[in-house]
């Protein structure tokens, strides 16, 4: 059985606090000075609102950024995310491209220097 999450949202408010709600639980709501502190004190409104056992559910932070802040923090998600899946496609040729010229007769020291990397990391690559 899988653990129950519910989605808190975070704004952040005129004084500089953090406001927190649970659409999913109206009334608990939560006021923090920072992020870092959320998911105690909304875990505590969810347990006493919800009656439930704090450590019966899990919590999911969405920060709500309006105007041009949460552009580009949308924008720097969406980057981050393709430079991983391009770090992970880097990787898998790489792995590949080591077993090709390892097949075709090349030295480890020559993949090693013609990929910059150690020629520990290409005896790593040769496993997999």
């Amino acid at each position: 059985m899988s653990e129950r999450v519910f989605v808190v949202h975070a704004e952040r408010a005129p004084q500089g606090q953090w406001g927190l709600t649970v659409p999913e639980v109206p009334g608990a709501v939560s006021l923090v000075a920072r992020l870092s502190q959320a998911e105690q004190h909304i875990r505590e409104a969810i347990s006493w609102v919800a009656d439930l056992p704090s450590d019966s559910f899990a919590v999911r932070l969405v920060v709500n950024l309006s105007g041009d802040v949460g552009k580009e923090l949308a924008e720097v998600r969406d980057l981050s995310t393709h430079a991983e899946q391009l770090a992970r496609e880097a990787a898998d040729r790489k792995r590949r491209l080591v077993g090709q010229l390892k097949a075709a007769g090349w030295s480890g020291s020559d993949i090693a220097t013609v990929l910059e990397v150690s020629p520990q990391r290409v005896s790593q690559l040769i496993k997999g």
